[in-house]
């Protein structure tokens, strides 16, 4: 009784985690669903993170979406406006 409860909720907790997933991600909802069914629904998530943003992060300054980090290697740009040199000089006191 208790283990087809807890199966029961691990069940609809891994398709919710599913459709919430599949909506950020480019990957659709059954085959995420197929991963997290036919291995554990911990591997499965860990392949679905895996899978590129449907809406990836671009740099505000030139608009390419390559760098999803406060520094952009094709504008060389930052968003924080810190520059390089002034995180170097924190480093070395």
């Amino acid at each position: 009784m208790l283990i087809s409860i807890f199966a029961i909720i691990l069940g609809i907790l891994t398709v919710l985690m599913c459709i919430q997933e599949s909506a950020k991600r480019k990957i659709s909802f059954s085959v995420a669903l197929l991963y997290c069914m036919a291995l554990t629904p911990i591997l499965g998530y860990i392949i679905i993170l895996h899978r590129p943003l449907r809406n990836p992060l671009s740099c505000e300054s030139c608009g390419s979406e390559l760098n999803e980090a406060s520094y952009c290697q094709t504008c060389e740009s930052q968003k924080s406006g810190v520059l390089n040199t002034h995180v170097d000089k924190h480093l070395a006191d």
